[in-house]
């Protein structure tokens, strides 16, 4: 399966969108083109998985890595407009913990 993703900047603000499965196949990428996203002035990243239709625990294994290095160069991270099962899956893991679930109209007005 694949994974597509967009973005888009709105002040120092990165919304990331992803379509698709994040799943072993595809985290890598994920990951690459996420940071390849980031500018100097970027303090806050919004992962829209809106159009994702699952995810696995290489997929979340990569959204923990992201936490934990975004945490170091105090960039926010959050995730937004989950679809029902994959809100499940966050839920299950606890990773409300260390990341903010949000949508993507409140993330703009942070």
């Amino acid at each position: 399966m694949s994974l597509k993703f967009d973005s888009y900047e709105d002040g120092s603000k990165l919304i990331f969108k992803l379509e698709g499965m994040l799943d072993m196949m595809t985290f890598k990428e994920f990951e690459i083109e996420l940071k390849q996203k980031l500018a100097p002035h970027i303090f806050t990243v919004g992962i829209s998985m809106k159009l994702c239709r699952n995810i696995d625990s290489s997929g979340m294994g990569s959204i923990i890595r992201l936490i934990n290095d975004f945490k170091r160069k105090n960039i926010t991270l959050f995730i937004l407009d989950p679809p029902t099962n994959i809100r499940g899956i966050l839920k299950i893991s606890q990773i409300e913990k260390y990341i903010p679930l949000s949508t993507l109209e409140n993330f703009l007005t942070i």
